[in-house]
């Protein structure tokens, strides 16, 4: 076998195995940083929750303090449920794309509940967006939106993210 192509393709691969490589710890990054985003919500942690939150979502809401206390509310109506908030769950179906936004992403998870000894997961779809190749991401929980209104709060809402998510 030809000794300079024998280099090419140990080259080749190399090259594959490092874009392998680089696509994984974008994928780190989303995963710590969701598990970031909705731990600071469980533990209301506030400074971090506004900081990884999608700046529109904050702007529409009216401010920080009224996003807050929209948070707070929801935290209160579990409790007075008898629902206490315990940790976070990451799916492992994440979907992603690039966009002129940067890279976008579908976050399946969960908040895992407890309720005297009951324990319930409830599930939430959140959307990231980074636009420094996943240095920061920012993030929806599409929970309390619908297809329609999503894309007022986040114009650039890639479209086969939005099938993707409605479809569920």
């Amino acid at each position: 076998m030809n000794k300079a192509f024998v280099i090419f393709i140990a080259i080749l691969l190399s090259l594959s195995m490092s874009a392998q490589t680089t696509w994984d710890e974008v994928m780190g990054k989303l995963n710590k940083a969701s598990i970031a985003y909705l731990t600071s919500f469980i533990q209301k942690d506030w400074d971090t929750y506004m900081n990884l939150t999608y700046p529109n979502i904050i702007t529409m809401a009216g401010g920080k303090e009224i996003l807050q206390k929209i948070a707070e509310e929801n935290i209160s109506m579990y409790r007075s449920l008898g629902f206490e908030m315990q940790s976070v769950k990451i799916g492992e179906d994440i979907r992603s794309v690039d966009s002129p936004e940067g890279i976008q992403a579908l976050i399946p998870a969960a908040v895992v509940m407890k309720n005297g000894a009951e324990q319930v997961e409830i599930p939430i779809k959140l959307f990231a967006v980074s636009g420094n190749l996943s240095e920061t991401w920012k993030f929806v929980d599409l929970s309390q939106y619908d297809a329609k209104s999503i894309k007022q709060f986040i114009p650039g809402f890639d479209k086969d993210l939005l099938v993707a998510w409605t479809s569920n």
